[in-house]
């Protein structure tokens, strides 16, 4: 991180140097705050695939939120972790909530 700087300056930062909608803009960080919140105020970088997935199934199980909403989050997550970070990748691949659930033999339609 720059110096002295907190997460959402950083992260509006980028946002902006990459022309994102304000609306974006503000979900984002909106979606930023309720993850910290969620995990009690634990910065972003300290956390990995794990809580990102505790985060998203809350947001199912308790908050009854849509696929849709779940995939919001889940971009706003991974916008927020650093983009050296190998989990990056395996976490999109993992946690897409729109993609249909695999069967004990690893296929979505049970082949």
């Amino acid at each position: 991180m720059s110096s002295g700087r907190g997460l959402f300056e950083v992260a509006v930062e980028k946002m902006r140097t990459r022309h994102f909608a304000y609306r974006t803009e503000k979900a984002y960080l909106s979606w930023i705050r309720r993850y910290v919140k969620f995990h009690k105020r634990r910065h972003p970088r300290e956390m990995g695939a794990a809580e990102v997935e505790s985060f998203l199934s809350h947001l199912a199980v308790d908050s009854h939120v849509s696929a849709s909403t779940q995939n919001q989050a889940l971009q706003a997550l991974l916008f927020t972790l650093p983009a050296g970070i190998g989990n990056r990748s395996s976490l999109a691949g993992e946690c897409d909530a729109s993609s249909p659930p695999q069967t004990a033999a690893g296929c979505a339609d049970g082949c």
